[in-house]
């Protein structure tokens, strides 16, 4: 699978790596997660702020996380 551009990043291998590996944790935990919930619970703010789309439709597209209905228009959970 190719990655997105923006998270080819040379500056942040580091920042993606720990953010996946958080995504995935936390949905795999069963968690509503966000970008706000990652960052509550220590992921670094990333270097630019476009890395986060690219994170969660690859994060989708893999199928580790679904959207969530429901009151927060940007929470996903593990897909089942």
């Amino acid at each position: 699978m190719t990655r997105a551009a923006v998270l080819e990043d040379p500056t942040a291998p580091d920042w993606t790596s720990q953010a996946f590996a958080a995504l995935e944790a936390a949905a795999l935990a069963g968690h509503p997660c966000d970008a706000k919930s990652l960052i509550a619970h220590g992921l670094p703010k990333p270097p630019n702020t476009c890395m986060w789309g690219p994170l969660f439709a690859e994060a989708s597209k893999a199928r580790i996380i679904r959207k969530v209905t429901g009151t927060n228009r940007r929470a996903w959970l593990a897909s089942a």
